[in-house]
């Protein structure tokens, strides 16, 4: 019975510290850092409209609920790099749906998962066809009434409205979506940087979170990306730099290292960063804890001085040789009264082997 009971309990405790570590790791993931919205979902493959493939300039976008993606344009019949994420983990499980010039979806729903790392999943988006504007029809002319004398007025013409030319949408390079780099950080003279940031700017937008240096002289994660078209950046200079105590943070130290912001199949790069100070970095040392000695002033006191003792001589006593003669008696001498515990403890010392060896004799006896 006590070996069946332990194995319950052992089994109960198993399933107990499992399902502690389940339900952590799941919050975890689920949430991530504060004020870091989930990884995105990232689009790329063929799309078909009505059966053919899809001309050049359409827009097309990713929905979750009210969430709606930054566009990417057709070219050559497909779409790269279309970005799709939720803001929160609120929005993990739910549908994701294309959309094509605001008009119809696509046919394909995956839905919105929670990734350890993104990563470009491709895909192949059909559209039915895009349906045609319904054309407004010109007003007629109405013929003017004849006046009461008979004369015939002239005819007004109707002027013809212009036939509206579509504007049509300019084709460029398709959305980059975020580029995330790590790297070794190396700087000049062996300076220990630990702790400092790493950031970055191009086109003149800096990145929104900076990496912190860690103790093996690495960052990670510096994740870059604008909120507006990326169209606009595209083939722009990624500038790096390192920010830290000591390092004056409005001209902060730069790299020699730089990159480019442009459609690449490679979410995360690995690139080191390399800074050449003017001047030795010079780190600062922490603050040690001053040692504080207290200095101890004894308080004066009156004490008050005794008056000169007069010094009598007195007669100097001839020896008694009787008390010479009892100081070099014998051991017999009587000494006088003695406390109770003198007493005892001589007592003790004369009967304490005898004691002790009848305890010996009993113990050796009982063990025997």
């Amino acid at each position: 019975m006590l070996i069946k009971n332990k194995i319950q309990f052992y089994v109960f405790f198993t399933l107990l510290v499992t399902l502690f570590y389940s339900q952590t790791f799941s919050s975890v993931h689920a949430v991530g850092p504060a004020g870091i919205p989930p990884w995105p979902s990232i689009f790329s493959g063929d799309v078909t409209v009505d059966g053919v493939p899809a001309e050049d300039g359409l827009k097309v976008v990713g929905t979750i609920d009210d969430y709606v993606s930054n566009p990417v344009y057709t070219k050559n019949g497909r779409i790269s790099g279309l970005t799709v994420g939720g803001p929160t983990s609120a929005y993990f499980g739910k549908d994701i749906r294309f959309l094509l010039e605001d008009v119809v979806y696509a046919d394909q729903v995956p839905r919105y998962l929670n990734v350890a790392v993104p990563s470009n999943t491709p895909i192949t988006l059909t559209f039915p066809a895009i349906p045609l504007p319904t054309a407004t029809p010109l007003p007629t002319s109405t013929p003017l009434p004849t006046a009461v004398p008979a004369v015939i007025a002239p005819v007004v013409p109707t002027p013809v409205l212009p036939t509206p030319i579509p504007t049509t949408v300019p084709i460029g390079p398709t959305d980059i979506g975020p580029l995330i780099f790590s790297g070794n950080v190396i700087v000049s003279g062996g300076a220990n940087v630990e702790g400092f940031e790493i950031s970055a700017s191009f086109s003149d937008f800096p990145t929104t979170y900076p990496s912190v240096i860690d103790a093996d002289l690495k960052y990670h994660n510096l994740v870059i990306d604008t909120d507006d078209d990326d169209r606009l950046h595209d083939g722009a200079e990624i500038t790096f730099y390192l920010n830290g105590p000591g390092i004056d943070p409005v001209n902060s130290l730069k790299s020699n290292i730089t990159a480019t912001y442009s459609q690449t199949s490679d979410v995360i790069s690995i690139l080191d960063l390399v800074f050449v100070p003017s001047s030795p970095l010079k780190i600062p040392e922490p603050a040690k804890e001053e040692e504080v000695f207290l200095k101890f002033t004894p308080t004066p006191t009156n004490i008050p001085i005794p008056p000169t003792a007069t010094v009598v001589t007195l007669p100097t006593a001839e020896p008694v040789e009787d008390e010479q003669n009892e100081s070099s008696a014998a051991c017999n001498k009587p000494v006088g009264n003695v406390s109770l515990f003198t007493g005892m403890g001589n007592i003790m010392t004369m009967v304490g082997p005898l004691l002790f060896f009848i305890a010996y004799r009993r113990v050796r006896k009982f063990w025997d």
